[in-house]
C-alpha cells in the first residue's frame, strides 16, 4: 500500500511552513494566489488526498458547532498515576482535567479518561481499546511530582500531547506552566512584601522534572540581594526530609519558598510555624480558596493548551511521534494569603 502523503510531506517539497500549506490547500487568506495555486498543484502531483474527517472538525470548529462530537479527545494518565481522572484527593490534578475537558468538549470534540495503571492493563492494550473507541487524539497526564520518567505506548493513531515536562522518553508535544517566572514572581513579591531572606525549600524529583527552572530563577534573583542575605537552596527527597529543620535554623530564612501542600505538612512536622517564625510562598498554588499566599501556574489553562496543541495535529492531519516538537508555557499569576503577612517596611505597605 502506497504511503499516504501528508501535509508535512507536501511543505517539505515546497519549502514552505505545514501551516502555509494547510491555508492553501483550504484557499484560505494570508496565502498569496501565486503560492497557492503552486502549492496546490504540488500537492495534485503527489498524490494528496484531503482527510474528510479533518476538514469536517476543523470547519465544525471554526463555525463554533457543539452539537456533534466529529473528533474524540482522552485524557490518559499514566501507572504512577494513582488512577484514572478525576482524582478524589489531587486538586492539582482535578484542575488539570477539568482544563483538558471543558477545552476538548467547547470544541465539539468526545472526551474520555483513561488509566494505563488498571489492574491487568497493558500498554498495547490500552492503545487498542482507544482506538477502537474511535478516540483520536490524547492528551497525556504524568505524575508531576515525580522523576521524568518514559512511557512505552503506541502513539502512531493519535495526535498527541503531554502535560509538563515529566516525559522523558518520547518527545512530545507539551503543555507546561513557566516555572521560571513563576519563581521571578516569588521572589520579586517576597521583596515587596519586606522579606529580606527568602529560602527555596524543593523536592530533588520536582526540580529534575521542571528541568531546574525553580534553581535558575531563585539563583539569579538571590545574587541581587546582599551577600549576608543570600541562602542556598534545601533539597529534600521522598522520605529524606532531616535536613530541612537544620537548614532553617543554620539560615534562618524569613519567607520559605516552596511546594504546596508538601511543603507546609513539612514545616509543621518540624515544628516550624507559619506565619509565626516563616513566611511561606507556594511554588504551586493547587486551592485557590485556601489561605496560602502563591503561584498559580494555571493548571486549567494548561490542561486547555495540551488539548490545542492535539487540536493543531487534527487540523495538520499528524499522527505519531512528531519531528520537532514544541512546548508551550503558560503564564503563571499571584494569589496573596495569609502565610505571607506584610511587613512594616514591604513596598506594598509603604505606597498605601
Amino acid at each position: 500500500m502506497p504511503q499516504k502523503i501528508t501535509i508535512r510531506d507536501i511543505a517539505k517539497v515546497c519549502g514552505v511552513s505545514r501551516t502555509t500549506v494547510s491555508a492553501a490547500l483550504r484557499s484560505a487568506k494570508g496565502v498569496s494566489v501565486e503560492q497557492r495555486e503552486r502549492i496546490q498543484a504540488i500537492a495534485n502531483e503527489m498524490g494528496y488526498v484531503r482527510d474528510q474527517k479533518v476538514a469536517q472538525v476543523m470547519s465544525h470548529i471554526a463555525r463554533g458547532h457543539d452539537e456533534s462530537y466529529l473528533r474524540r479527545i482522552a485524557m490518559v494518565s499514566a501507572p504512577e498515576v494513582s488512577g484514572a481522572p478525576p482524582w478524589k484527593y489531587n486538586g492539582l490534578f482535578n484542575r488539570f482535567y477539568n482544563g483538558v475537558k471543558a477545552r476538548a468538549e467547547s470544541l465539539g470534540c468526545g472526551f474520555e479518561a483513561f488509566w494505563m495503571g488498571e489492574p491487568g492493563m497493558t500498554s498495547r492494550r490500552l492503545a487498542e481499546i482507544i482506538y477502537t473507541r474511535g478516540v483520536d487524539g490524547i492528551v497525556m497526564m504524568l505524575d508531576y511530582g515525580k522523576d521524568p520518567t518514559r512511557i512505552d505506548f503506541d502513539f502512531s493513531k493519535f495526535a498527541v500531547s503531554v502535560i509538563g515536562r515529566s516525559l522523558e522518553w518520547p518527545h512530545l508535544y507539551s503543555a507546561e506552566g513557566d516555572l521560571h517566572q513563576g519563581m521571578l514572581m516569588a521572589m520579586g513579591q517576597a521583596k515587596n512584601y519586606g522579606y529580606k531572606r527568602p529560602g527555596l525549600m524543593i523536592r530533588r524529583e520536582s526540580a529534575k522534572r521542571a528541568e531546574h527552572s525553580w534553581e535558575a530563577a531563585y539563583y539569579f534573583t538571590r545574587s541581587q540581594l546582599p551577600e549576608e542575605d543570600r541562602i542556598p537552596v534545601c533539597s529534600f527527597g521522598y522520605g529524606d526530609t532531616a535536613e530541612i529543620p537544620e537548614w532553617f535554623a543554620k539560615y534562618q530564612p524569613d519567607v520559605i519558598i516552596g511546594h504546596n501542600p508538601p511543603g507546609l505538612r513539612l514545616l509543621d512536622k518540624y515544628g516550624i510555624e507559619v506565619p509565626g517564625q516563616v513566611a511561606f510562598i507556594a511554588l504551586e498554588k493547587h486551592d485557590l480558596e485556601s489561605g496560602v499566599a502563591g503561584v498559580d501556574i494555571k493548571p486549567e489553562s494548561i490542561g486547555a493548551t495540551a488539548v490545542d496543541l492535539v487540536v493543531d495535529q487534527f487540523r495538520l492531519n499528524h499522527k505519531g511521534l512528531p519531528d520537532s516538537p514544541e512546548t508551550v508555557l503558560v503564564k503563571c499569576e499571584w494569589h496573596d494569603g495569609d502565610t505571607l503577612p506584610f511587613r512594616e517596611n514591604s513596598n506594598i505597605a509603604n505606597s498605601s
